[in-house]
């Protein structure tokens, strides 16, 4: 994937309305803003997300997950370590267990979190490249 504006703007929608925007210019150091139109529009060229690391995963996320996935902690915490890991082979690893549609909810369910994932075939560590992420 290109790192050009168009497609930042397309991997940022995905973090809608969540406080992860950061790097404005006319901001002081390490002020977040809610992500929507408005706050875009003040800086995207400078901007960036601040995200969550999965490998730093919190216990009340491994159990949500878990509900999401209808699986048990220790499993919930595999497919956590497997994620970050890049998910582009995981569901044919862990596919038997868990549907598609529970899949898609758990990875939905993260990035409603703040956690940095890949995205369209982009690795987090691509991401953090192209400066459209920073890990918390």
């Amino acid at each position: 994937m290109e790192n050009n504006l168009k497609n930042k703007a397309k991997f940022f929608s995905q973090y809608w309305d969540q406080k992860v925007l950061t790097g404005i210019p006319v901001d002081k150091p390490s002020t977040f803003r809610r992500l929507n139109h408005q706050n875009i529009q003040k800086g995207i060229m400078y901007s960036f997300l601040e995200l969550r690391s999965l490998s730093n995963i919190n216990n009340e996320d491994i159990k949500e997950l878990a509900i999401i996935l209808c699986v048990d902690w220790e499993e919930s915490k595999e497919f956590t370590r497997l994620l970050s890991a890049g998910y582009k082979r995981i569901y044919d690893l862990l596919g038997d267990p868990i549907s598609y549609g529970e899949f898609v909810f758990a990875i939905d369910y993260l990035r409603s979190k703040g956690y940095a994932l890949l995205y369209n075939g982009l690795s987090v560590e691509d991401q953090i490249e192209y400066r459209w992420i920073k890990i918390k």
